[in-house]
């Protein structure tokens, strides 16, 4: 399964990867929308989405991320994998994919 924002790839693993342990901003909010899913608060994302005109510097996510910080308008985060073979663009986790200290709010 992929989840995409404006374009691009954010989250990819297997159905079951990605809609229980969401890994992405963007997608954890996608997930808490589902009704009749297991029970988890409502994300609501503050905004309005971006044109496609007009992508935003950095990651294309930020302007609406509620876990954005100081890296994510200035530089785009890459690819990053990990040993369970899901994938997650996003600068809250590391090389190797694991969450950064102090990043996961």
């Amino acid at each position: 399964m992929a989840v995409m924002y404006l374009g691009r790839i954010v989250e990819e693993g297997t159905a079951s990867q990605v809609l229980r342990q969401p890994r992405h901003p963007y997608t954890e909010a996608l997930v808490s929308a589902v009704p009749g899913a297991k029970k988890r608060a409502r994300i609501v994302l503050k905004g309005d989405p971006p044109s496609p005109e007009a992508i935003p510097e950095g990651c294309r996510f930020h302007p609406r991320c509620p876990k954005v910080f100081d890296i994510c308008p200035l530089k785009s985060p890459t690819s990053i994998g990990d040993a369970g073979s899901s994938r997650v663009e996003c600068h809250l986790y590391d090389e190797a994919g694991i969450p950064l200290p102090g990043k996961m709010l």
